[in-house]
């Protein structure tokens, strides 16, 4: 019986590129043994900070070395890139290897959680009044973007909107 963790590993690591490369819409370029990069889909990159490697485990893993900061299994990245489960995106990688005798693992992703999960999680963001805020709150609030500015950190982003 083959399991999630056999799909992991190296001995499948063409076919965890292509199934990648056609999720992800991108190509990857080699660059060493078992090594390749791209430039990431996960945020905007014009470098190819997003690579496969094997690690010591012998499992394929995704990396990213820009923006995002991510490692990942083919698992978290179909589970990213089609909104599913943990366990839909182990079928979906045993299905694209057409392997049949496939034993789905019953627990969680150590790194996404299941996006079903996620929409029960979603409780409503409470923004404060700017009376209710204490007045040194509402001092560093008003200094911040001088000080970013001055520290040379771009200013857009943490504007105040109240002046």
């Amino acid at each position: 019986m083959t399991t999630y963790k056999d799909l992991k590993s190296a001995k499948y690591i063409d076919a965890t590129i292509n199934l990648a490369e056609g999720i992800l819409d991108i190509k990857f370029k080699r660059t060493g043994n078992n090594r390749y990069s791209a430039c990431c889909r996960f945020h905007i990159d014009n470098k190819d900070s997003f690579r496969v490697y094997v690690d010591g485990k012998d499992e394929v893993r995704f990396r990213c070395f820009g923006e995002c900061n991510m490692n990942w299994d083919i698992y978290d990245v179909i589970m990213v890139k089609k909104k599913c489960s943990f366990q839909q995106a182990q079928q979906t990688f045993a299905d694209f290897l057409s392997i049949k005798d496939f034993k789905p693992y019953g627990g969680k992703s150590e790194s996404i959680p299941d996006f079903d999960q996620l929409k029960e999680l979603d409780d409503p963001i409470d923004f404060s009044e700017l009376e209710k805020l204490a007045p040194e709150i509402i001092d560093a609030l008003h200094i911040a973007p001088n000080f970013t500015s001055y520290c040379g950190v771009r200013r857009t982003h943490f504007q105040v909107g109240w002046e």
